[in-house]
């Protein structure tokens, strides 16, 4: 929602009808209705949320020649805490949507490990170290996705840390446009006031602003039980390292 608030920025939104399969929400976006998809007046740039096309970057990558990424990423008890909070009552998206993601993955790059975690998540009995053990491993892929395209799309790819992003706001905002190519423009810096009334999905408030304080909200929502499957799934896990290497 920061972005969205440049003048030289049109953002798409991801539950649009118009830029899915067949006219519904899917799981993914329809690649060629984005891109024939006009820039509205006086925008250079035309943008989407796209985190249920992570798995399918190359193809993301070939339908948009100039493209250019910006990954924003969450250190995974901040992630994992916010999957088992989003949803409905009883239900949490950690419990519904990580599975299908981490399925996506699986199929796309027969990542045996992450299909034997899956496994061994879904047997689990209690329902809340379920939902949690499917969040830890979505983060988890969604990590090993990132590592690879920054190897294989260096120059087109921006990873921007999620705390960067809400601790030194300006800073890391004037990155990401640096790496846009778009000048700076203070607006972003107070987006409430500029971009459209309308609540987004994962229930995101467009009212909210930048907030540090986001950070650690995982400390008060987490058990101790919760922390010790995040570790125990990324220790089983773990195929790369951060720098992308065995």
């Amino acid at each position: 929602m920061t972005l969205e608030a440049h003048p030289e920025i049109e953002m798409i939104e991801e539950n649009d009808a118009r830029f899915h399969v067949q006219g519904a929400v899917t799981r993914e976006l329809d690649l060629r209705a984005v891109s024939d998809h006009a820039v509205a007046d006086g925008r250079r740039m035309t943008g989407y949320k796209a985190p249920r096309d992570s798995h399918r970057l190359e193809d993301v990558v070939h339908a948009f020649s100039l493209i250019r990424i910006v990954w924003v990423e969450r250190e995974i008890r901040q992630t994992v805490s916010s999957m088992l909070d989003l949803g409905g009552t009883g239900t949490s998206w950690a419990a519904i949507y990580a599975p299908r993601e981490i399925g996506k993955h699986i199929a796309r790059t027969d990542d045996e490990k992450a299909r034997e975690l899956l496994d061994r998540a879904s047997a689990l009995e209690d329902e809340r170290s379920r939902a949690a053990a499917f969040a830890t491993l979505c983060w988890l892929v969604k990590r090993e996705q990132r590592l690879r395209a920054e190897a294989r799309y260096a120059s087109r790819l921006l990873r921007v840390d999620y705390d960067a992003l809400t601790g030194e706001s300006p800073r890391a905002l004037r990155r990401m446009l640096a790496f846009l190519d778009l000048p700076w423009n203070a607006s972003v810096l107070n987006h409430p006031k500029v971009i459209a009334d309308v609540m987004r999905p994962g229930k995101s408030d467009p009212h909210s602003p930048i907030d540090a304080g986001r950070r650690d909200k995982w400390r008060s929502r987490l058990s101790q039980a919760d922390l010790e499957v995040i570790e125990h799934y990324r220790q089983l896990y773990e195929p790369l390292g951060e720098d992308g290497k065995n």
